[in-house]
Order: structure tokens, then sequence, then C-alpha cells
């Protein structure tokens, strides 16, 4: 089983990356409790935890993280930081409060909700 997860090519979540290109932490409890975290959320996101703030109900959803967390369950954080960083300075990130959805200013044009895609349900 390798460390690679990707979500396809649906653009609403992230489309691939490997674990190991992600720093757990400089010790062992770190790593631990960061992996603690993430299987955490995995479980929260399996119980459909504000699903019904989607505006659209993710027909794979459950199979794909199902597969996440064995894999994430499965991968051994390694002892020392990834060669680079990829996740995104928080500079660079915006933040719709209404929706409460982060989106990476290169990439998006404000928040998908606001722009007149996609609605959240609760609308």
């Amino acid at each position: 089983m390798g460390n690679t997860f990707g979500a396809g090519a649906d653009q609403r979540g992230v489309v691939g990356f490997d674990l190991a290109e992600i720093h757990w932490g400089p010790t062992a409890p770190q790593r631990d409790a960061a992996k603690g975290f993430v299987l955490r959320a995995i479980e929260l996101a399996g119980r459909r935890y504000r699903w019904e703030l989607l505006g659209y109900e993710p027909p794979h959803a459950l199979a794909y993280l199902r597969r996440f967390r064995e894999v994430v369950a499965g991968f051994e954080p390694p002892e020392t930081a990834p060669d680079r960083d990829v996740l995104p300075d928080l500079s660079e990130l915006g933040c719709c409060v209404r929706h409460r959805v982060l989106s990476h200013v290169a990439y998006l044009d404000g928040c998908p909700f606001c722009r007149g895609g996609t609605r959240p349900r609760s609308e």
C-alpha cells in the first residue's frame, strides 16, 4: 500500500499528495499526535460531520475516506522533515468567514460558494 493519495479530478478537494511530503513533527510523540489528529478528522468526516453544508451529496466520499484511513493508519511518518514545504504559507490562503472555506488565493477567485457556483445546502 503506497503513501500517495489522490482524490481524482474533482477540484473541490486535494487532487493528490504523498503523506511523506507533510512534516509530521520532529519527535515521535509529535508525529504520533499528528497522525492521531488526521485519523480522528477522517473518522469525523466518515460520520458525515457538517455534510449538511455541502451543496451536493458526494457519492464516493465514504469509500474514499475508508481508503484514506487505511493509507494513513499504515503510514509511518518519517523522522526527518520533507525536503520542501508542500503546504501553502498562511498568507497565501483566503478565508470566507460566511461559509468557513479556505482557498488558495493563487488558484481560486474567492469563495466558490460566494462566486455563484455551488451553494451550501443551508442557504
